[in-house]
């Protein structure tokens, strides 16, 4: 069977004459969607060698030594398509690059075809080592899986010391000279040369009982052979000579250089040396109480050259027998003799030495006896072992509180023998689970210590427990250990009050307010109950008190305080004041208190707010003027009482007082009389006083508000019109004269003079003086205009009416002038250009419009050809465009360029008529080609989304072809609906969403429209296959959460099951767990996720934690290579005080 991986898609294709599949059943845990691997079927790329090139050479070997079988490479194609261009790319570890391909980029491989390549090596300054490169082809488009080849270097040492000893050891009799061979060689088998030197590792001369036949030569494809003599010259038996030859070389790529070899001589005698060895040299053994010690294996060695007798004796106060203790040894062989201990089972736990004396009986030895040392360890059978290990428990207990810590009781003694215990402790405050129990070294007691401070003062306690074990097989036998403890009791953190919340108030009231009740929170974020009360601290005594003043905080809580203002009889302005919380319960460490700022503003209740600030009028002498003035309070709705006044006889008031609110305004009349005064001006004001209607004592802040009144008494003449209007059209003739009346409006003669703003010159009047001696003696007076050059546009000018004698006042007459654009024809587009398929036609949009605003413009349309067509010859348009469809047809055309227009003709438009040209360009009908021609076949992964391109071309040449895309299947949709193509093409992108779909096989077309019959082949479809495959690798969880309920003082532990439930899930899944949270911690933090379950154990700390409260947290799994890395286990902790 052949298996062919494509990661880039995900998925992998299975092919061969049988293939057994085997799945296992699992539970589907949290929602975990079965996977089924479907075979994509795709084009293909494949590499000759298939797999990888295995190539060995020496260091120092050339691209010439690597055979000629591993010089090439080649690429094929198998598919669909008649060829494809491929490209390729490289991967070399490590650098430098030391090989490369002469393949180049693009090239074009037809189908069922092979391209061959040679692989180039520059390997001759490799290093001994492993070299690998990747050479992959891939598709360009990239819509062909890609091929790769691993090419796998081996350089291999050239040069290498090889040596038939390591040592030479030479027995020389007394006089005669030993020999023996030392064969040197080129251990790698390269064949390569390098030269060696043999000298004294010291540095100095060799010594003159020592002689080597060479000390220097060549290393090859043969060895070398160095004859060693040891003389002993004049030396006698047992005499012994060392020293240490230095063997090297100048070749510096040999893999050890620089070698010591030890060169021993040792004399005996002529016969041959006499004596028995021991192995070992000492004995040791070990046992535990009241167990059999083992036996020990002696082995006696005769080097002689002849036969020897030997016996063996036990001496020292340790009862030993050595078994056989006599017996015959033959030359140059060995024997083995027991050693053993009858009564190690009666000793107690400690070390016990004696010695076995071995002699020959043969012959009178030349050395003294041997002597064998033996030590017999009988190891304790009972120890107090406590994990983890300590000397000393010290803990840190919250004032009132407890604490706990836990440790395991066992038989530290690996004898496992069983051991009953018992503990005692000499302190009243600490309390165990588990006193008693019986454990081995590995049944293995829990005890639970608690710390209790209850009753006891911040500070260091100290104490000390006790284990007592007692042998389960002998009750004789004890063993105990004392444990050092310490308490230090501490206040919590925070030992204090917390900030006020809020931490301070500021208040704003209007005068005469009584503030509203404001609450404010007191915090306890110790752990304990806490007493408090509550002082207020302005002066005047404007916060009346505290409701409670005193009270209780609950640990970890808080509790509201509500405060009273009396503020009624506060003039407006800004006060301080402050609370002040104290608690006594914590009085004997420390005195706390918290600061409450009070900030009050009292704002104005009472403002005089009046419509008029002064009063100026021009009244005719012996006339009068009735006004009014409106007074209400600005400054908020509280009533206010006012009261009016003048100072002056010719200002008449009919009402002095009232009373008012912000929303309830009053009007004050009042009359200006002028009977009897003379013309002139006068001057006088209306003053306005103000305060509170319901409290004495609060002013209006403006408390007398003056009113400055002015009056012109005069003889004024009277116009007709104070405005004069005219409208004309830009470029037309001058617009109509206007008029208005002058006159006297008394029986007296009145002269006056007309003039008009210097920089109005579009206008003129006439005449420019006049008398007028009673009412009825009315003047005209004609305004003509002159707008010959004006742009559009609104002018504004002046009549100046002026009385020379008496105190009159200048009358002013306002000239507005609107002079309106002229029509204009407006067209989009300026010109009207076709490109159309021969035997269709092609219509556009077209807008004409009156350029002036709202002015109705009749027009009329004329063409010059008859291919030409427009959908309306004629209309009324204003500013507001008209649409025309205009269609160019070349139903009768043959390819080609044709030439016409359309003249608008418009009524009193200054660009009347206006000529629009119009060109029409025929072309042959357009044929859709695309790529792939055949079939759009992709694979996605299950829940994934992808974007797959099709080339799409016009094949009947260069011109823009509109095509619009759609689709059959909900799955797959165009990222665009239209697009323009022409003869080299354009990459258009389909969207495939896989979400809800199953892994399996799913088919659907591709629909290419051009409208307007001007393609041959529209519409066009294109076959689409899609093969939706899963995951290679998944993280699947197990409780997918935890919510958790205990006890404070509980560690508590659970397991949560983590694998591979993908696709590949019998590929290895690296993987690490994290902890969010302090109290959550998970073992192992690591792990290699397969197919199959593995556990990890979380664990719960509370003893950090406060009971009462909910905490959260969670665990985090990351798996590098998963789809969905990060998986997330979240854990809810209920914690319960008990």
């Amino acid at each position: 069977m052949r298996i062919t991986s494509n990661l880039r898609k995900g998925f992998a294709v299975f092919t061969g004459a049988l293939l057994t599949m085997v799945c296992t059943i699992v539970p589907n845990i949290a929602g975990a969607v079965p996977h089924i691997m479907v075979p994509p079927q795709t084009d293909t790329l494949y590499t000759d060698p298939s797999n990888n090139l295995d190539i060995e050479i020496y260091e120092g070997d050339t691209d010439v030594d690597i055979p000629d079988t591993k010089k090439s490479v080649a690429v094929g194609y198998q598919g669909k398509t008649s060829s494809l261009s491929v490209d390729s790319d490289w991967t070399v570890l490590p650098d430098p690059e030391w090989v490369r391909t002469d393949l180049w980029s693009g090239q074009t491989i037809n189908n069922g075809t092979k391209q061959s390549a040679s692989l180039i090596y520059d390997v001759e300054t490799l290093a001994p080592n492993t070299y690998t490169a990747q050479l992959t082809f891939f598709s360009n488009p990239a819509y062909v899986d890609s091929a790769s080849l691993n090419i796998n270097l081996t350089v291999k040492a050239a040069y290498e010391f090889g040596m038939n000893v390591n040592s030479i050891d030479t027995l020389t009799p007394v006089g005669t000279p030993g020999t023996s061979p030392l064969i040197l060689s080129n251990a790698t088998g390269s064949g390569r040369e390098f030269p060696f030197t043999l000298a004294m590792a010291d540095g100095s001369d060799f010594p003159s009982w020592l002689h080597l036949s060479a000390t220097s030569g060549v290393l090859g494809s043969s060895p070398v052979t160095i004859q060693v003599t040891c003389d002993p010259e004049d030396r006698t038996i047992g005499d012994t000579e060392y020293v240490e030859l230095l063997l090297s070389t100048t070749e510096t790529r040999v893999v050890t250089n620089n070698i010591i070899l030890p060169v021993r001589m040792t004399v005996i005698s002529p016969e041959g040396e006499i004596r028995i060895v021991t192995r070992p040299t000492s004995l040791r053994a070990k046992s535990y109480e009241m167990d059999d010690a083992p036996v020990s294996k002696l082995h006696l060695s005769n080097l002689s050259v002849m036969n020897l007798s030997y016996m063996a004796e036990t001496t020292g106060a340790m009862d030993m027998a050595v078994t056989p203790s006599t017996g015959l040894i033959e030359t140059k062989s060995t024997v083995d003799v027991d050693c053993s201990f009858p009564n190690a089972k009666d000793l107690a736990a400690g070390i016990y030495d004696g010695q076995i004396e071995v002699t020959t009986t043969t012959v009178t030895p030349y050395d003294p006896p041997i002597i064998v040392p033996v030590s017999l360890e009988i190891l304790p059978s009972w120890e107090i072992g406590v994990t983890p290990p300590a000397d000393t428990f010290d803990q840190t207990v919250i004032f009132t509180r407890r604490a706990q810590t836990s440790f395991v009781v066992f038989n530290a003694s690996r004898s496992n023998k069983e051991m009953d215990f018992t503990i005692e402790s000499d302190v009243p405050w600490l309390k165990f689970t588990n006193r008693t129990g019986r454990v081995t070294n590995r049944n293995r007691v829990p005890v639970t210590v608690t710390y209790d401070s209850t009753g006891y003062e911040p500070g260091v306690y100290t104490g000390s427990f006790t284990i007592r074990g007692t042998s389960v097989q002998d009750p004789s036998r004890h063993v105990e250990a004392t444990i050092e403890v310490s308490m230090t009791v501490v206040m919590p953190e925070p030992n204090e009050l917390g900030d006020l919340q809020p931490s301070s108030f500021d208040v704003t009231i209007y005068e005469t307010d009584n503030a509203s009740t404001r609450r404010f929170n007191v915090v306890n974020p110790t752990s304990m109950l806490l007493d408090y009360k509550v002082e207020t601290a302005p002066t005047p005594v404007w916060i009346l008190k505290a409701d409670p003043e005193t009270g209780t905080v609950r640990n970890n809580t808080l509790t509201s305080v509500r405060l009273n203002f009396d503020t009624v009889t506060l003039t407006p302005g800004n006060y301080a004041g402050k609370v002040l919380v104290t608690t006594t319960s914590l009085e004997k460490y420390a005195n706390f208190a918290k600061e409450l700022p009070i900030n009050l503003t009292v704002k104005p209740g009472f403002m005089i707010g009046t419509n008029k600030t002064a009063i100026e009028e021009s009244i005719p002498k012996g006339d009068a003027f009735d006004g009014q003035v409106r007074v209400w309070n600005s400054a908020s709705d509280k009533p206010m009482k006012y009261t009016v006044s003048t100072d002056v006889p010719w200002i008449q008031l009919t009402k002095t007082e009232g009373i008012v609110t912000w929303n309830a305004r009053n009007d004050v009349p009042y009359r200006l009389e002028t009977t009897g005064l003379a013309g002139g001006i006068y001057e006088g004001y209306i003053s306005i006083s103000a305060e509170s209607a319901n409290y004495s004592g609060h002013p209006a802040v403006n408390n007398t508000v003056r009113i400055h009144v002015k009056i012109h008494v005069t003889n004024e003449p009277v116009v007709s019109t104070k405005v004069i209007t005219q409208t004309v059209v830009s470029g037309a003739v001058n617009p109509a004269d206007k008029t208005f009346e002058i006159w006297n409006n008394r029986n007296d003669n009145m002269a006056f003079t007309i003039t008009r703003s210097t920089v109005s010159k579009w206008f003129s009047v006439a005449p420019t003086y006049g008398l007028s001696s009673n009412p009825g003696d009315r003047k005209t007076i004609r305004v003509s205009f002159n707008t010959q050059g004006l742009q559009a546009g609104t002018y504004t000018g002046q009549i100046r009416v002026n009385v020379p004698s008496g105190n009159v006042i200048d009358t002013y007459i306002t000239v507005i002038l609107t002079v309106e654009p002229a029509r204009e024809i407006g067209i989009l587009p300026t010109t009207l250009s076709f490109t159309v398929p021969e035997g269709t036609e092609q219509t556009m949009d077209w807008k004409i419009w009156n350029q002036r605003p709202n002015d109705p413009m009749p027009y009329q349309l004329v063409v010059s050809s008859n291919w030409v067509k427009v959908s309306k010859s004629a209309g009324t348009v204003t500013d507001t465009p008209d649409l025309i469809q205009v269609t160019a047809s070349a139903k009768d055309k043959v390819s080609g360029t044709y030439m016409s227009s359309v003249i608008i003709y418009a009524d009193g438009a200054k660009n009347s008529p206006r000529e629009v040209a119009i060109k029409m360009l025929v072309v042959e009908k357009s044929t859709i080609e695309t790529d792939p021609a055949d079939l759009l076949e992709f694979s996605v992964m299950e829940g994934a989304t992808t974007t797959v391109p099709v080339m799409v071309r016009n094949a009947a040449g260069n011109v823009p072809m509109q095509f619009y895309m759609s689709t059959d299947c909900s799955w797959l949709s165009p990222k665009q609906v239209t697009a323009i193509a022409k003869a080299d093409g354009i990459s258009v992108s389909f969207v495939a969403d896989t979400t809800g779909l199953k892994q399996g096989t799913y088919e659907g077309n591709i629909r290419l429209t051009v409208p307007n019959g001007s393609c041959s082949n529209s519409p066009y479809v294109l076959p689409v296959k899609m093969t939706v495959t899963g995951y290679p690798l998944n993280i699947a969880l197990a409780p997918s959460s935890l919510t958790l309920s205990h006890y404070e003082y509980e560690v508590p532990q659970y397991a949560i099951a983590i694998w591979n439930d993908g696709v590949a899930s019998e590929d290895s899944m690296p993987f690490s767990l994290v902890s969010t949270v302090r109290w959550l911690t998970v073992t192992p933090a690591t792990g290699i996720a397969t197919s199959a379950k593995q556990y990890f154990i979380i664990t719960v700390n509370t003893l950090e934690l406060l009971p009462g409260y909910t905490y959260t947290g969670s665990i985090v799994v990351t798996a590098p290579n998963a789809s969905n890395s990060p998986r997330t286990l979240p854990v809810t902790l209920e914690l319960k005080k008990r």
